[in-house]
């Protein structure tokens, strides 16, 4: 009784699943009905595409065509070539699942061309039957299962990424902008251990992966929407920018070196990052009601300000922490220019 109550139509997660089941019943039915050799391969096909989005489904739809077909070609005219030469084969075999498993961390598209060539090899070497059957077969099951996944994804409740889209870019900014404060904190006067701010550099880059992914199934949705791409795209350069930025920072602030830091840079340095604070909550609010966009022209002159102090100071740890303050504060207004793009 208890799960039938927390059963609610209007959950993401139950119309998710509600989707993934009409999407396996109509590949089920297809298959029955069609008789296909290896029916097993629409069914699997739709099950993997159907994605939490409809961005998503497309992205993955568009990685695993163009991946199998590849693969599948490839695959055989490699198979035609080394048949005979079973020693070679089998160490080709042996890289493409190595390969396969390996670059799913970072490439569906790569994992599917590299398992595709597998799959088509060992059967082209196993069974006793013209190649190419399965090169048509496995074409065209890719190709009924992804276009299934995108039929129940946009036909059944769409889950559109852009609906969540200043959400995601919110938690991104939110996310590294404390993670900043910490670092900035700890490099000037130690508040911090590098424990505690490893373990924040870990979060804030599972958050920031999770930002990254829910924008790029945002950039692949068709609509209105799909001609700010470049705006999109600049966002996420942006992110990753500043990503980087605090690893710099995060690497100053775990040595081992003590930095002294003359009075009048540390109070124009905190005097800086309550400005940038300002700035990112006010990104943060006009993202959210779509009110105006920060302005970044005291921010700039302070910057110019603290470049002055920075040039005078006798160490470079002085125009390093400079460097990697100003890119920060730059890459802020570069969000804030592509979203001013998409607005317009």
């Amino acid at each position: 009784m208890k799960l039938l109550n927390r059963f609610k139509i209007s959950s993401p997660i139950q119309r998710g699943a509600i989707r993934a089941a009409i999407a396996a019943a109509i590949a089920i039915i297809i298959a029955r009905i069609f008789t296909f050799s290896h029916a097993y391969w629409i069914l699997m096909t739709t099950i993997i595409l159907v994605q939490a989005n409809l961005g998503a489904t497309i992205s993955k739809s568009k990685q695993r065509i163009f991946g199998t077909i590849l693969g599948v070609l490839i695959g055989i005219m490699a198979s035609i070539v080394i048949k005979q030469h079973i020693i070679a084969m089998l160490t080709i075999l042996i890289i493409l699942a190595f390969l396969m498993f390996y670059t799913v961390v970072f490439s569906y598209a790569l994992s599917i061309f590299f398992g595709a060539m597998f799959v088509i090899m060992v059967l082209s070497i196993t069974l006793h039957q013209d190649p190419w059957i399965f090169v048509y077969s496995r074409i065209i099951d890719t190709l009924i299962g992804a276009t299934i996944a995108l039929f129940v994804s946009f036909c059944f409740w769409p889950n559109w990424a852009r609906q969540d889209f200043n959400d995601a870019l919110i938690n991104g900014i939110d996310s590294c902008h404390t993670f900043f404060l910490d670092i900035i904190q700890m490099i000037l006067n130690k508040t911090q251990s590098p424990n505690n701010l490893k373990g924040k550099a870990i979060s804030t880059e599972e958050l920031l992966a999770k930002t990254k992914q829910r924008l790029d199934d945002y950039k692949h949705e068709p609509g209105a929407m799909f001609m700010h791409e470049g705006a999109v795209n600049a966002i996420l350069y942006a992110q990753e920018r500043i990503h980087n930025i605090l690893l710099s920072l995060q690497t100053i602030a775990q040595s081992d070196t003590r930095y002294h830091f003359s009075k009048k840079f540390t109070d124009e340095v905190f005097e800086l990052i309550h400005m940038i604070k300002q700035i990112n909550d006010q990104l943060k609010n006009s993202i959210k009601t779509r009110s105006a966009l920060p302005d970044f022209s005291e921010l700039d002159k302070n910057i110019y300000q603290l470049r002055k102090t920075a040039k005078k100071s006798t160490s470079g740890e002085g125009a390093l922490l400079f460097r990697n303050i100003f890119s920060y504060a730059f890459e802020l207004k570069h969000i804030a220019e592509s979203i001013k793009q998409i607005r317009s």
